[in-house]
C-alpha cells in the first residue's frame, strides 16, 4: 500500500512559525507566503485564501514566476526544489539529488528558474522540458537573491563584493562588475534599475549595465532589499527596522517603531509586505506606516467528532464548540462554556451535539435549529464522553472525581459511579452492555451500564485511548508510554502489542487486517494478520499532536485532524510494484528492497549463529545517521539477537563488537550465504526483519 498525504485544511488564519519568504503575483493582488510551519500561503491583499500545500519540513525559498503560473519552492532541511504548477495543482521536484539554496530567480519570460546549490554551483531550469540544464561553478555566492538582465543572462552577487554576470546559453561568466567593498547581502531589479546592499553599510542603484546612479550609507547591516519604481522608494530590512528611502529627495526614515525579527520584503501596489518571526505578515505604506497585518492564530482542538464526511465538531480551547466544514472553510462557533471544551459526541438520530467542559458542565445542542437543549451541571471536570451503540444513552468520565456518570440522550441522569483513583482519559462502548474506561491509574475497566465491574486490566502506563469495532476481533488500548495493546475480546488478554516512540493519542481501527494510530504528531498504519503485527508504518506527520481520525472507507482515505485544525487526508492505492515476501534491509541514508536472502542448509543453532558482514556493516553505517526511531524499530531487534543494552549508543558498542568478532572467524564467502536467524525462529518462512516497515524515511 502506497499513502499520498495531503492537507484538506488549515485552520490558522496566518502562519505558525516565522513567515521565511514573500512573493507577490505579477498579473493580480495576489501575494504567496512560506514559512517554517512546512506551508505555503496563498493572500489576496491582507486576506489569506487558501492553504496550498503542506511540507514535513520549513520552507525558506519562494518564487512566483512572471506569468504567475506556476510556484518554486525550496525546502530547509532536506534543501529539495519544487515547482509548483497551480493551474494542474501539481508539484514536481527540482534537480533530484541536489541541495539547493533559497537563492533562485525566474526569466522573465517564465521559461527558466536558476537555482543555486550549497556547492556555488548555477543550475538552470527548463520549464517547457522540465529538465536541469545549465550548470555553471560561481565561486563564493552570498546574498538572499539574484536578478535576470535578460531572458539569457543572470547576475549573482558575490562575498567580494562583486556582481557576477553569466551567460546561460554559453555556461560561462561573462564579465564581474566590482560594486561593494564588502559582501553583498541582497540584490533586486525593478524595471531599468538594479538595487544592491552590501555588509559595507552601502546602498547603491545602477543601469542595467552597471553604471552607478544613485548610492546611500546605512547605520545597520541590511538583510534584504526591495525597489518600487511605482513610487521611487527603497526599502532596506534590517533585523529590527525598515528603512525607507526617497530617491527623487535622498530622504531616508528608518521605521519608528522596532519590529520582530525574520525580513523578508516585496512590493504590493505601491506598499510594502514584510514577514516577521511572529508568525504575521504587516502591510506598510511609502512612508513607514503600518497599514495592517494578519497575525498567525488558532483554536486548539481538544475533542473532535465527525458528523459527515466533509465536516466535523470539535471541542476548543476557547472554551467553544465549533462545527466546520473544511472543504469549504467555514468554521461556526455553536455554544460556548466557561472553560476547555474537553470533549464531544454527535446524535446522527437527533442531530444533537453534546458537549463536556472543564467548566463541570455538559451542553447538548441541537444542530439544525442551532438551539441549546439542555445544560447538565454538577459533573466534575469533564475530560470525556462516550456515546452508545444505539444511541439511547452516553458515558461521561469525570476527572473531579474520577466517576463515571451516565445520561439517555435527553440529558436525564441514569446513574454514576467511582471509577478509577486518578484522571479518567477514556470511556468508550464495546456494546450497549459494556463500557470500557482507561485512567492514569494503568488500569483499563470493563463495566456494565449500571456501574458493575465486569473486569480490570493493569498495563504499564496512564491510558491515552482505546478503540474497537464489532466486527474487529480485539480490543485495542494505547497508552502514554507509545505502547499499543491488543486484547482478546472474551478474556481482555493480551495478544499483541507494539512499542511507538511517543504517547499514543487515538486510534481507529479499519478492518481485521488494519488500523491506524497517532503516536504524537505522526500518523501510523499498523498491517495484522490475526494477533500478529506484520507491518507499522508511517503515513504521515503534522506539526501538532492528532486528535481525530476519520475513515472513509469508500474512498479509502484517512483523515487526521490536528491540535491546531490541521486536516490531511491520505488515499491508499495497491500498488503491483511492492512484493508482501520482500523483506527490508538497511542502506546508508535510505532504504531498498532486496530479494530475500538464501537459508543456510543444515540444522542451525544460536552457537553456529553466522553473520551476514556486508549487510551489517550497512546496518552500523546506518545507525550512526538516526537516532530518534531508536526505541521504536531498532532496540526490539537487537534483542532479538542476543543484544541487550538500555542506550543507543551501548547497543551500537556492542553490535559492533559482534561483528568484528565474527568477521575476524568467517570466511567472507560464506558470510555472503548467511542470514541471522534463532532456532526458535526458523520455522518462519520470511527473515524476521519483514516485521518492520523501514520504507524510504528522512530521519
Amino acid at each position: 500500500m502506497k499513502s499520498r498525504p495531503k492537507m484538506l485544511f488549515s485552520g490558522v488564519t496566518g502562519h505558525k512559525f516565522s513567515v521565511m519568504r514573500l512573493a507577490a503575483f505579477h498579473h493580480s493582488n495576489r501575494f504567496a507566503s512560506c514559512s517554517f510551519d512546512g506551508t505555503v500561503r496563498i493572500w489576496d491583499e491582507m486576506k489569506q485564501q487558501k492553504v496550498l500545500f503542506f511540507f514535513p519540513e520549513a520552507i525558506e525559498g519562494l518564487e512566483v514566476t512572471p506569468d504567475d503560473k506556476k510556484l518554486i519552492v525550496v525546502l530547509a532541511d532536506s534543501s529539495k526544489a519544487y515547482a509548483h504548477d497551480l493551474r494542474k495543482n501539481s508539484k514536481r521536484e527540482i534537480g533530484e539529488g541536489k541541495v539547493f539554496r533559497s537563492l533562485l530567480g525566474t526569466s522573465p519570460d517564465s521559461s527558466k528558474t536558476a537555482i543555486v546549490t550549497f556547492d556555488d554551483e548555477l543550475y538552470i531550469y527548463n520549464h517547457d522540458t522540465d529538465s536541469i540544464g545549465t550548470r555553471v561553478v560561481v565561486d563564493n555566492v552570498s546574498g538572499d537573491s539574484l536578478i535576470w538582465l535578460d531572458n539569457h543572462t543572470v547576475g549573482i552577487p558575490k562575498r567580494n563584493g562583486s556582481i557576477a554576470v553569466i551567460d546561460c546559453d554559453e555556461r560561462e561568466i561573462i564579465q564581474e562588475y566590482q560594486i561593494h567593498d564588502g559582501l553583498i547581502t541582497s540584490i533586486h531589479r525593478d524595471g531599468q534599475d538594479i538595487i544592491t546592499v552590501s555588509e559595507d553599510g552601502t546602498g547603491k542603484v545602477h543601469d542595467l549595465n552597471f553604471k552607478p546612479k544613485f548610492g546611500f550609507k546605512l547605520k545597520f547591516t541590511p538583510q534584504s532589499v526591495i525597489f518600487s519604481s511605482q513610487h521611487r522608494i527603497i526599502v532596506v530590512s534590517g533585523d529590527r527596522y525598515l528603512l525607507f528611502v526617497d530617491m527623487p529627495t535622498g530622504q531616508l526614515e528608518l521605521t519608528p517603531q522596532e519590529l520582530s525579527g525574520c525580513n523578508p520584503i516585496i512590493t504590493l501596489h505601491g506598499n510594502i509586505l514584510r514577514g516577521s518571526g511572529e508568525n504575521s505578515i504587516s502591510q506598510f505604506s511609502k512612508s513607514g506606516q503600518i497599514l495592517d497585518t494578519a497575525k498567525g492564530r488558532s483554536k486548539t482542538v481538544e475533542s473532535v467528532t465527525f458528523l459527515d464526511n466533509h465536516s466535523l465538531v470539535y471541542g476548543s480551547g476557547d472554551n467553544a464548540v465549533h462545527r466546520l466544514d473544511f472543504n469549504s472553510g467555514n468554521d461556526e462557533s455553536l455554544t460556548s462554556h466557561s472553560e476547555t471544551v474537553s470533549s464531544v459526541a454527535y446524535i446522527s438520530g437527533t442531530q444533537t451535539i453534546i458537549a463536556g467542559s472543564f467548566d463541570d458542565s455538559i451542553s447538548l445542542f441541537q444542530l439544525t435549529q442551532r438551539t441549546e437543549l439542555k445544560r447538565i451541571k454538577e459533573v466534575p471536570l469533564v475530560t470525556t464522553l462516550a456515546l452508545s451503540p444505539s444511541e439511547t444513552f452516553f458515558a461521561a468520565g469525570c476527572s473531579g472525581d474520577n466517576s463515571i456518570h451516565i445520561f439517555n440522550t435527553e440529558g436525564k441522569k441514569i446513574t454514576s459511579w467511582a471509577a478509577h483513583d486518578d484522571y479518567i482519559s477514556t470511556v468508550f462502548f464495546l456494546n450497549d452492555e459494556v463500557i470500557v474506561s482507561g485512567s492514569d491509574d494503568k488500569l483499563v475497566r470493563f463495566w456494565n451500564p449500571s456501574g458493575k465491574l465486569i473486569s480490570s486490566l493493569k498495563v504499564s502506563a496512564p491510558v491515552k485511548s482505546i478503540y474497537t469495532t464489532l466486527e474487529f476481533a480485539y480490543n485495542v488500548v494505547g497508552l502514554d508510554n507509545g505502547e499499543i495493546l491488543l486484547l482478546e475480546k472474551t478474556t481482555n488478554r493480551k495478544i499483541g502489542s507494539y512499542t511507538s516512540s511517543a504517547s499514543i493519542q487515538c486510534i481507529k481501527v479499519v478492518d481485521n487486517s488494519q488500523l491506524f494510530f497517532a503516536a504524537k504528531n505522526v500518523l501510523f498504519q499498523m498491517e495484522l494478520d490475526g494477533p500478529n503485527i506484520i507491518n507499522v508504518k508511517e503515513v504521515c506527520r503534522h506539526t501538532e499532536p492528532v486528535k481525530g481520525l476519520l475513515w472513509k472507507e469508500g474512498e479509502g482515505t484517512i483523515i487526521s485532524i490536528d491540535h491546531s485544525i490541521e486536516i490531511i487526508s491520505t488515499d491508499f492505492v495497491s500498488d503491483e510494484r511492492e512484493s508482501e515476501s520482500s523483506t527490508i534491509v538497511f542502506t546508508p541514508g535510505e532504504m531498498v528492497e532486496e530479494e530475500s536472502l538464501e537459508l543456510p542448509s543444515g540444522e542451525v543453532t544460536k552457537s553456529s549463529i553466522s553473520l551476514n558482514g556486508e549487510a551489517l556493516v550497512k546496518i552500523i553505517e546506518y545507525l550512526k545517521t538516526i537516532s530518534t526511531q531508536f526505541n521504536e524499530l531498532i532496540l526490539p531487534k537487537l534483542k532479538e539477537i542476543g543484544v541487550e543494552s538500555k542506550s543507543f549508543e551501548e547497543s551500537l558498542q556492542t553490535l559492533e563488537q559482534n561483528i568484528s568478532f565474527k568477521l575476524a572467524q568467517v570466511d567472507s564467502a560464506k558470510l555472503r550465504n548467511s542470514v541471522l536467524i534463532d532456532q526458535k525462529d526458523d520455522k518462519k518462512s520470511d527473515s524476521s526483519w519483514k516485521s518492520f516497515d523501514w520504507g524510504k524515511r528522512r530521519h
